[in-house]
């Protein structure tokens, strides 16, 4: 039980000291680019579909999973939960060179990014996974350009349900959540509208933190 304690209270602080959680949905942060950011933002996520142990009727043994909408799978048994996350990132500081050196407000960089992504929900207080999706980039001073962002980590604790168990659902619905993210093939000055060959970056591996206020989790529960 202290080796839980101690990853919880660890995994906390880290989340804690860049973003506080909001009312729903998330809020995340990504590191920033060799370039622009870092990144910081609001997103929804929506796993319409599980696969486990179907809720209703209750399990019994031998239990049997199968695909199931809604993500009513039983939250006591292992399950895969397929799923989408559509998020807005904005980054303030972009110190790559210009040629008419325009004002910081003109400099900001917009992100947005859609990533179906799979988790592995072995225990009720922790998820494991990965996502793959497109992210697009979009300034003043540059067209919108797409590329592939790869999230080969996802891992989420739930630290309140792995404190005091899953007895009570209101425990799960806060959420907190580490991932790598992956921009693969990199970027050039080009990319942002600053000056040609004043700036490249191979393929970026940032790391990324959320803190999600996860209501579904409740509904499902208490329903």
């Amino acid at each position: 039980m202290a080796r839980k304690v101690v990853l919880a209270v660890l995994f906390a602080m880290a989340c804690a000291g860049v973003e506080r959680a909001e009312a729903q949905g998330l809020r995340g942060w990504i590191d920033r680019l060799s370039g622009p950011g870092p990144f910081e933002g609001y997103g929804v996520l929506v796993e319409p579909v599980c696969y486990g142990v179907p809720r209703i009727p209750p399990p019994q043994d031998p239990v049997d999973r199968n695909l199931t909408l809604l993500g009513d799978c039983d939250r006591q048994h292992w399950r895969l939960d397929l799923g989408v996350e559509v998020s807005f990132y904005h980054a303030n500081r972009n110190p790559l060179s210009y040629p008419d050196d325009p004002p910081n407000e003109r400099r900001e960089v917009d992100l947005r990014m859609v990533v179906p992504y799979v988790d592995l929900v072995p225990r009720p207080w922790i998820e494991l996974g990965a996502g793959l999706g497109v992210a697009w980039f979009s300034g003043d001073l540059f067209d919108t350009n797409a590329t592939l962002v790869i999230q080969p980590v996802r891992a989420t604790v739930k630290p309140l349900v792995l404190l005091f168990g899953d007895k009570n659902p209101a425990l799960t619905v806060l959420q907190l959540r580490g991932l790598l993210t992956i921009f693969p093939g990199g970027f050039d000055a080009t990319d942002f509208g600053a000056e040609p060959g004043s700036w490249s970056v191979g393929t970026e591996v940032l790391p990324s933190w959320q803190i999600v206020i996860d209501a579904s989790e409740w509904v499902f529960r208490t329903r």
